[in-house]
Order: C-alpha cells, then sequence, then structure tokens
C-alpha cells in the first residue's frame, strides 16, 4: 500500500465513522460472553500452573522453589511472544 492509497482511505472516513460506530455497539453487547471466555481461560490457566506446583514439589523442590520455576515459566513464555510480535512488526516497517 502506498501513501496515496492510504490517504484515499482517510478521505473516505466520514462516510465509514456510522458503519463503524454500529460495529462498535454490536461489540459491546458481547461484552458478557467475552467475560466469560477470558474468565474460564484465566482460570484454565491457573489450574496449569497449580499442576505443575504440585508436581515440581512432589519431585522433592521446595514450594518457593516450585513457584519460582512455574513463574519463571510463563515469564519466558511472555518474553518469547513479546518479541516474536516485535519481530512481527519491524519486517511491516
Amino acid at each position: 500500500m502506498e501513501a496515496k492509497d492510504l490517504l484515499g482511505i482517510l478521505e473516505l472516513e466520514p462516510v465509514f465513522r456510522p458503519v463503524v460506530k454500529k460495529a462498535v455497539e454490536i461489540l459491546k453487547t458481547y461484552g458478557p460472553d467475552i467475560h466469560d471466555l477470558v474468565r474460564s481461560m484465566e482460570m484454565g490457566i491457573t489450574e496449569i500452573k497449580i499442576d505443575q506446583v504440585k508436581k515440581i514439589e512432589a519431585a522433592g523442590f521446595s514450594r518457593d522453589d516450585a513457584l519460582l520455576l512455574v513463574q519463571d515459566e510463563w515469564f519466558a513464555i511472555a518474553r518469547a511472544l513479546r518479541n516474536t510480535n516485535s519481530k512481527n512488526a519491524n519486517k511491516g516497517a
């Protein structure tokens, strides 16, 4: 896409404003469903972490060490996702 293409799209903004406004109104009605989905994902992640801590403790590690190992793993996953996203964003630049 070239700059002139983007400018052409931006000039159409007044035409799209009502469509975007209506789409936002519709998406807001999904709030409770989205909340339930996110909540169930949070609970699933929490259950996974609890299971991991228990398994690490069963292997002979202290509770503190088990908690640190589990948290470190999740921070590493988050860091990897951030790095992947930033690399992908830089490819588009």
